[in-house]
């Protein structure tokens, strides 16, 4: 999808200046690729410490395994107030994803106690969990970046909802 992002960025700008465009081809080219290139990066360096910080271990029954930051937890479904899955717009309704972000989504794990599970697209076997769990509440945006993680790892994994 980055080739139709550049072309049809390229073909706005040589329908807007005609035919003087030919210097500013390379600036325009490299330019949205680094843009697009640096957005994906951050967020995909933001799942790679989800998937280091909160670890899913085996999904058995009405249970899952979850490690956070070392520390094993088994939790039931009697423990879970509420999950969220955030995904992108076009993700969610099956459009076509044209920037290579919308790839990326993730839960958010609210416990009984005020805990907050994190869990990545990046980890493995995270499809069981939409399987296991039927009651998920899908949240949409544009651009799926996890917030307050640091909050979360400094309050020891108790951060309040």
């Amino acid at each position: 999808m980055y080739l139709a992002t550049f072309l049809v960025f390229w073909f706005i700008i040589a329908w807007i200046f005609e035919g003087e465009v030919r210097f500013m081809y390379p600036g325009v080219l490299w330019g949205t690729f680094l843009v697009l290139t640096a957005i994906q990066g951050a967020l995909h360096l933001r799942h790679l410490k989800i998937a280091r910080t909160f670890k899913l271990g085996e999904v058995r029954g009405p249970k899952i395994e979850v490690s956070v930051l070392g520390s094993r937890r088994v939790i039931s479904l009697s423990d879970i107030a509420e999950i969220e899955k955030h995904v992108s717009y076009n993700a969610d309704r099956g459009d076509l994803q044209w920037y290579p972000w919308e790839k990326y989504w993730y839960y958010r794990i609210f416990l009984e106690d005020g805990t907050i599970i994190y869990l990545s697209c990046l980890q493995d076997g995270i499809e069981r969990l939409e399987v296991l769990f039927r009651n998920i509440k899908k949240v949409r945006s544009v651009y799926c970046y996890p917030d307050n993680l640091e909050a979360q790892q400094a309050a020891g994994g108790d951060a309040a909802r």
